[in-house]
């Protein structure tokens, strides 16, 4: 932000507890795990900008990717309909 920049840094960012939503960032081929069966083995990164969940997870390519493509939309979803375990609740009643 420059010095003739009017807008302040609040407009310019987005707020705290606004949700990011997650996002398929990277999946590169991993080696297979510990225990594992003998087949492909991918890793793969979730990332929202302020959170990053590195998963592995077997199977093609393609399977790999829908996988985390979908559990990056739960997790979009659980955000927006649930309330951070670290918000106030309500006081119990009694």
């Amino acid at each position: 932000m420059s010095l003739t920049d009017t807008r302040s840094a609040a407009t310019l960012t987005p707020h705290a507890w606004e949700p990011s939503p997650f996002k398929l960032v990277s999946i590169e081929k991993a080696l297979v795990p510990q225990g594992g069966a003998r087949d492909t083995w991918y890793n793969y990164v979730l990332d929202n900008g302020r959170s990053k969940i590195v998963g592995t997870h077997r199977g093609s390519l393609q399977v790999v990717s829908d996988y985390a493509t979908q559990y990056a939309q739960e997790l979009n979803v659980r955000a927006v309909a649930c309330q951070s375990a670290w918000s106030t609740r309500p006081k119990k009643p009694g």
